[in-house]
């Protein structure tokens, strides 16, 4: 029979899943927020660039906004794809140790799928 540490387990799983997809989803904001900042920087530097008192305030800007695009970038392959790893690694190993309840692991993704 199985005890209270399946059922702890269990909820390492789904905190795992959540985190992963709020991570997911936040990232995803970030990305389309920088990927507008970078936008808005380039058009400022095309109408601006020509002028000698300020078009290096604009390229600044726009170089700027690049950086933090890339940064962006590099912060979801290094948080989403490592909260993913983990989620999936709990998920296994829950299956592997309690074959029996991976029916109850299935219903409980779905329901924490279906928050998000």
């Amino acid at each position: 029979m199985y005890d209270v540490q399946m059922y702890i387990d269990l909820g390492e799983v789904l905190c795992a899943k959540k985190m992963f997809l709020y991570m997911r989803k936040k990232s995803r904001e970030h990305i389309k927020e920088s990927l507008s900042k970078m936008e808005s920087a380039d058009r400022a530097y095309a109408s601006f660039y020509k002028y000698d008192d300020c078009g290096s305030f604009y390229k600044e800007m726009r170089d700027e906004a690049k950086m933090l695009y890339e940064n962006a970038l590099n912060n979801r392959t290094k948080f989403v794809v490592s909260s993913e790893k983990y989620f999936k690694k709990l998920k296994h190993q829950f299956i592997e140790n309690y074959p029996a309840f991976d029916w109850l692991l299935k219903e409980q993704l779905e329901k924490v799928s279906t928050i998000e």
